[in-house]
């Protein structure tokens, strides 16, 4: 079972505790040997699983530092060209919303309010669909999504450039991508599982029925990034879980549960890493895994 405590603690092994960059959560385990490497994106993920009300109490020594990270480098949030800087964005309000939810900090709250702003505009602009990885919108789309009705605040501007694109396709039948990526390359979004993800949290009037035909059964096998890939079907899963009942609900958390138990077998103290073909445990597939395995439990992210 996917413990949230335990992922937590890992999270702390990847986190840089001095120098020029402490506070940065870096992608892999520090003590195997691997040089630190600053990473935004991971740190914001962090500071989101370590504000969990399980999490909370236990990592405040490390979620100050990655929250003086973030203080410390909120120019590059800022000055971040596209198509990061609205991952970026995505990222940091989905980690500042959860701490929010625990300490008060006027500066993070404006943050929290700029990413909002980008991320708003950005969608009124219209970003492309099924574009991948970093430039995926489906992801950057729910998680906005989640932050706005925690907020009492409109999502009709997202639900008007999802619902022009609402196909779905079979995940197995997903073409490779080669992003960019340290060392290896990337290919960590599902575009399936992100536009299920985004269909399920925001108030469309999708047919949850007509993703059946296309719905897994299994475990996706991937050349890269296959941890993440799968985990990014179960948040769409799991979206689509809670917004439905009875017989198409069962079927929704049928198709979750391979998934689930596929990832949670991976799991090694705690950590996971992004797939057979990269020896380290990480921290970022461990934040999709995590963040997959809340959605499918509690539906709102902000309630786990």
């Amino acid at each position: 079972m996917l413990d949230v405590k335990e992922s937590g603690k890992f999270l702390r092994k990847c986190q840089v505790l001095e120098g020029e960059i402490a506070g940065t959560e870096c992608p892999w385990e520090l003590n195997m040997g691997m040089p630190p490497r600053e990473d935004f994106h991971d740190t914001m993920q962090a500071i989101y699983v370590w504000s969990l009300n399980a999490n909370f109490n236990d990592n405040r020594d490390y979620i100050q530092r990655a929250v003086e990270y973030l203080k410390s480098r909120k120019g590059f949030l800022m000055d971040e060209g596209e198509p990061l800087k609205s991952y970026d964005a995505t990222c940091m309000i989905l980690g500042v919303h959860m701490y929010l939810k625990q300490a008060e900090d006027r500066e993070l709250a404006s943050l929290e309010e700029y990413g909002i702003e980008y991320l708003s505009d950005y969608f009124t602009r219209g970003p492309v669909h099924n574009a991948r990885d970093y430039s995926n919108p489906y992801l950057k789309a729910a998680i906005l999504g989640y932050v706005l009705h925690d907020r009492g605040m409109s999502t009709e501007f997202l639900n008007s450039w999802l619902s022009t694109d609402t196909t779905l396709m079979k995940p197995e039948d997903e073409p490779s991508h080669i992003g960019p990526g340290y060392q290896y390359p990337h290919d960590f979004v599902s575009t399936f599982g992100s536009k299920l993800f985004a269909l399920g949290v925001l108030s469309t009037d999708y047919d949850f029925e007509s993703a059946l035909p296309v719905l897994p059964d299994r475990f996706i096998i991937r050349q890269h990034d296959e941890v993440s890939f799968n985990a990014t079907i179960l948040l769409g899963v799991g979206a689509a879980r809670w917004r439905t009942s009875g017989k198409l609900q069962n079927a929704f958390l049928r198709a979750a549960e391979p998934i689930r138990e596929s990832l949670e077998s991976r799991i090694e103290d705690g950590g996971l890493k992004r797939g057979n073909y990269f020896p380290i445990r990480e921290s970022w597939p461990t934040f999709f895994a995590t963040f997959a395995a809340i959605v499918l439990d509690y539906g709102d992210p902000f309630s786990a």
